[in-house]
C-alpha cells in the first residue's frame, strides 16, 4: 500500500514531465529529458517532498513517509560512463541525502564519486565475508545472581577481518543496513548460534541472538530460526529472540504475527533497551514478549 501511494505522488510531481520507475525495493528513478531538464528536476524534486507531507492510512494506522531525492544533470563527464553512470552518479547523490537528513534533494558532484565508489567496496567487501565464514560470534555469558551459575549467552557478532583484525559491529553494521546485507548477515547469526547449541547440547544453556529492524520486516524470520533449529536438532528453548523497542513498534502488524509464530514453536523472545523508545510503560501488558531487558 505504501508502495502504491508513493508511486502515485511521483507521477502527480513528474505530471507526464518524464519516466517515473520502480528500481527496487523502495527506490524509484525518474527520467526526465530536453533542454529545462535540471530545472523540470529540481521541481519534480520539490513536488515529491511536498506530496509526502501527508501520512499515509493504511490497515487503520497513519505512517509518515519521507524520501531522500539525488539528482544527476547530465554532463560530459558522466555521460561518457552512459546510463549506469548516471544512474550510480544520481545513488551518489541520493545517499549524500540520506546523510544529510531525510527530506532532502543532493545534486551530484564529482566530490561523491569516491564515496560512492568506497560505498559499494565495502558492501562488496561484507558480502565476500559472510560468504568466507569471517563473521564469527562471541558469547557474553548470562549468570544467574543466585547461584553464580552460567545460565545463558547472549550472542555479540564480530567481523575477523584478515587485514584489520577484530572489528566490532559499529564499523559494519551500518553497511550491511545500507547494502541490504541485514537479513543476510542475520541468518548467517542465527545459524552460527544453532551450531553452537548443538555443541553445547549437554549444558543446558541457552543463546539469545539480536534480531534486526530489517529481519523482522523480511518476512521470514520465523521460518529462518524454525530451520536452524530444525537442522541442528536444538531443544526451540535454548535459541532465545531479541528484538529492541523500536523494531517491534515500526512494523506492528507483521512483527506480532511473526513473534507469535516463532512463541507458538517454543521460541522465547526478549524485548531488550525497553525504555529508550517512545512505547509507554502500559505497552508491555500486550506485547507478544516472554522478558524484557532494561
Amino acid at each position: 500500500d505504501v508502495l502504491v501511494h508513493v508511486a502515485g505522488v511521483l507521477r502527480a510531481a513528474t505530471a507526464g514531465r518524464g519516466l517515473v520507475a520502480r528500481q527496487g525495493g523502495d527506490e524509484f528513478a525518474i527520467v526526465v529529458i530536453g533542454d529545462d531538464a535540471a530545472r523540470v528536476a529540481f521541481e519534480i524534486a520539490a513536488g515529491i517532498h511536498k506530496g509526502l507531507l501527508n501520512p499515509v492510512r493504511t490497515h487503520r494506522r497513519q505512517l509518515p513517509i519521507r524520501a531522500s531525492v539525488g539528482i544527476a544533470v547530465a554532463e560530459p563527464a558522466i555521460l561518457t560512463t552512459g546510463a549506469m553512470g548516471m544512474l550510480a552518479a544520481a545513488d551518489a547523490a541520493l545517499y549524500r541525502a540520506k546523510g544529510a537528513g531525510r527530506s532532502r534533494t543532493e545534486v551530484y558532484d564529482r566530490s561523491m564519486t569516491m564515496t560512492a565508489g568506497a560505498r559499494h567496496g565495502a558492501v562488496a567487501e561484507l558480502v565476500h565475508a559472510i560468504e568466507a565464514g569471517e563473521l564469527v560470534l562471541h558469547y557474553q555469558p548470562t549468570v544467574d545472581l543466585a547461584t553464580g551459575h552460567v545460565v545463558g549467552h547472549e550472542a555479540l557478532v564480530r567481523w575477523q577481518h584478515p587485514d584489520r583484525g577484530l572489528l566490532l559491529p559499529g564499523s559494519f553494521l551500518p553497511t550491511a543496513v545500507e547494502g541490504g546485507l541485514a537479513v543476510a548477515l542475520g541468518t548467517n547469526v542465527v545459524r552460527q548460534a544453532a551450531a553452537f547449541l548443538q555443541r553445547t547440547a549437554g549444558t543446558g544453556r541457552w543463546v539469545s541472538v539480536n534480531v534486526s529492524a530489517d529481519q523482522l520486516g523480511d518476512g521470514e524470520l520465523a521460518a529462518q530460526v524454525l530451520s536452524a533449529v530444525g537442522r541442528h536438532r536444538v531443544e526451540p528453548g535454548r535459541l532465545v529472540i531479541e528484538l529492541t523497542e523500536a523494531g517491534l513498534v515500526d512494523g506492528e502488524s507483521r512483527v506480532r504475527h511473526e513473534l507469535a509464530d516463532l512463541r507458538a514453536a517454543g521460541i522465547p523472545v526478549l524485548l531488550d533497551d525497553f525504555g529508550t523508545g517512545i512505547a509507554p510503560l502500559s505497552y508491555l501488558r500486550d506485547l507478544p514478549v516472554d522478558g524484557v531487558k532494561l
